[in-house]
């Protein structure tokens, strides 16, 4: 099933960029097509998969221009055993513009790589929650010392009393 996305991408002042980056991007097998807007400095790209964004972004940035890239990490809540990281890392991997997703169970965190441009940060956490899971980008939420203390709380609340 073919795949359209846009690709930001920065520094392209002239025409022959244009054509620089067409030509870079035309040359993987995973692309059936690739327009340039240079006044808009992106890329309309279609491929015969979603995986093939980051070979894309890739081809553009070995093409000499900069593709813009962000990063979140984010607090994520629910998660139980490693098919839970399974879960929520291939539904950010389904979002548009993900390149990396990491989560891990053990801090109860997932540190995204994205397209500025592509992804957002609301598109991410949704991305989550749709899985299962709370999420709540870092930052804007509790410390991981505080996390260990609310799961050692809940702990004791789950305990039988003794006697």
């Amino acid at each position: 099933m073919p795949v359209a996305a846009h690709a930001p991408f920065k520094r392209a002042p002239w025409a022959s960029c244009v054509h620089r980056i067409e030509r870079s991007v035309r040359k993987l097998e995973e692309v059936t097509d690739v327009t340039v807007n240079l006044a808009l400095e992106s890329a309309h790209v279609v491929t015969r998969e979603s995986t093939a964004l980051p070979k894309v972004l890739a081809a553009i940035e070995k093409a000499g221009y900069e593709v813009e890239k962000g990063k979140l990490e984010v607090s994520i809540e629910g998660m139980t055993c490693a098919s839970c990281v399974q879960r929520i890392e291939k539904a950010l991997a389904k979002v548009n513009g993900v390149t990396r997703a990491t989560v891990n169970l053990a801090t109860e965190r997932a540190a995204i790589e994205f397209t500025q441009g592509m992804a957002s940060e609301s598109a991410l956490l949704q991305a989550i929650e749709k899985a299962g899971y709370k999420a709540k980008t870092i930052g804007t939420e509790e410390k991981p010392a505080d996390a260990d203390e609310r799961k050692s709380a809940a702990f004791k609340n789950e305990r039988p009393a003794a006697g």
